[in-house]
């Protein structure tokens, strides 16, 4: 009985052995046939995209073709003179249509500075500045605070061959502020005083008026009676009234107007009425007959004659 199980057991062995080998083969032939046909689902999708991109790329070449052949033109419904006044930001338009891939600049053109190249600041000076948003044909040109100095050409250039040029003019005016009767007044202790500021050269009304004493913001709603009267035309005109008043109320008054070089003016409130030397009456006007300097002269004149006779 031994020796037959003996003999059974190499048997046993080799069908197991072959059993496996049998499953390893099916498991193969199985994974070969997967991978065969995804080879054979990604060639056929390769060769799809491949058709697709062939029926694709004459169209993409003619679009291609369309958007070079479109030459870059400016649109001259923006405005060409430009205004404004001392240190209020202007803008200087510029729109181009069918710009591609061009670049846009700016230029100085009396110093034929560049300013600006695209969206960047090509100059120290970063009062300069091009305002473009995304998509649109508006390449404008920003200058901060301009001045006097900053007036003249400017040219927004395209990079087209031979180049495209649009020119706009820059007017800077300087605005100022005059006070009627300076630069000194006088009036007697009681009067009113009135004083009349003037906004010269502005081409647009100022947007506030302030007035100072000694440098400081006159407070209107003193219960002395101080008050002003703006009114925005043509040339604009702010009037500062203060009753009944004293000689704490001299000093310097300045005109500050919100887009204009202030004024000053100097005042003086006396005890006393010296006609040769003050505004006459109970209200001020603004000013005498006589220039102001001989108003001076004739009040030392006639204070100097009162002490000669006081002393004899």
């Amino acid at each position: 009985m031994a020796r037959y199980h003996r003999k059974v057991e190499p048997v046993v062995k080799v069908m197991q052995i072959a059993r496996i080998t049998f499953f390893c083969i099916l498991i193969t032939m199985e994974l070969s046939y997967s991978f065969g046909r995804a080879e054979v689902c990604a060639e056929d999708h390769k060769t799809d995209l491949s058709k697709s991109w062939q029926k694709f790329r004459p169209l993409s070449r003619q679009a291609r073709r369309v958007d070079q052949d479109l030459v870059p033109y400016f649109d001259n419904s923006t405005s060409k003179n430009v205004t404004t006044t001392s240190g209020k930001t202007a803008y200087l338009p510029c729109r181009v249509r069918h710009l591609g891939d061009r670049t846009v600049s700016w230029i100085r053109r009396k110093d034929l500075h560049v300013l600006t190249v695209g969206r960047f600041t090509y100059t120290s000076d970063q009062r300069f500045q091009t305002i473009h948003l995304e998509n649109s044909d508006d390449w404008t040109l920003q200058v901060k605070y301009p001045q006097s100095k900053d007036g003249g050409v400017y040219e927004c250039q395209v990079s087209t061959v031979p180049k495209m040029s649009h020119f706009v003019n820059l007017n800077v005016i300087e605005s100022k502020a005059k006070i009627i009767g300076g630069p000194t007044l006088y009036i007697n202790s009681g009067s009113t005083i009135n004083l009349t500021c003037l906004v010269m050269e502005s081409p647009v009304p100022p947007d506030y008026v302030f007035w100072y004493h000694n440098g400081k913001v006159i407070n209107y709603d003193s219960p002395r009676g101080i008050s002003v009267h703006t009114e925005k035309a043509q040339r604009t005109t702010s009037k500062l009234l203060i009753s009944n008043a004293q000689p704490s109320d001299s000093g310097n008054y300045s005109c500050v107007p919100s887009n204009a070089e202030p004024a000053a003016i100097g005042l003086h409130v006396l005890n006393g009425e010296h006609p040769a030397a003050m505004q006459h009456g109970k209200h001020t006007s603004s000013g005498s007959g006589l220039p102001t300097s001989w108003n001076i002269q004739l009040y030392l004149i006639m204070n100097i004659a009162l002490l000669t006779f006081n002393k004899r």
